[in-house]
């Protein structure tokens, strides 16, 4: 097993090619761009534009200011504390954020976990469960083969839901379903 630490100016644009391997990424202010394949990626305490493409390796993205595109399969996502837009595809795994602000964008295979959000989503999920609490914005929801939960819209909320339970609970907008 090898080890690379590379250290660059904090103000910079970054680009990682990895592949098998760990990259871990903090403290930079620019665009930032990862390409991964069977890597643990983790971005923490930037700013700028973040790019993550990946595939069978978990991504990890905690304090980031400005816009998050991530595209994983196989694996987790988990963003915290983000603050702008998302947009996030994933399949046959887990997506998770909390404590974001911004709009939502996501297109998943699997199970979506969604809490404490400021800011509109627009959510479609196959063939996973999806947990949303505690919105502050408008959220739509197409869901197919999965169960919805959804608990605490600040918004209107739309639900679109073909072959699944769905449990709404304190929508204080219009709700559609």
């Amino acid at each position: 097993s090898s080890q690379m630490v590379v250290e660059v100016p904090e103000e910079c644009d970054l680009t990682i090619d990895c592949r098998f391997g760990t990259t871990e990424v903090s403290g930079i202010s620019g665009n930032v761009t990862v390409q991964g394949d069977h890597s643990f990626i983790h971005v923490s305490s930037c700013a700028g534009v973040l790019t993550i493409t990946n595939s069978m390796g978990e991504i990890r993205v905690r304090e980031f200011r400005g816009p998050v595109t991530v595209d994983n399969s196989h694996a987790e996502i988990t963003l915290d504390d983000i603050r702008g837009n998302v947009s996030a595809r994933n399949a046959f795994a887990q997506t998770s954020i909390a404590g974001s602000r911004g709009d939502l964008t996501f297109n998943c295979k699997g199970m979506i976990f969604i809490v404490d959000h400021r800011g509109n989503a627009v959510l479609e999920n196959s063939n996973g469960s999806t947990s949303i609490r505690d919105i502050r914005g408008d959220v739509r929801l197409v869901s197919s083969f999965g169960k919805a939960e959804i608990e605490n819209v600040e918004g209107t909320f739309t639900l679109m839901s073909q072959n699944g339970a769905s449990l709404l609970t304190n929508i204080e907008g219009a709700c559609t379903v």
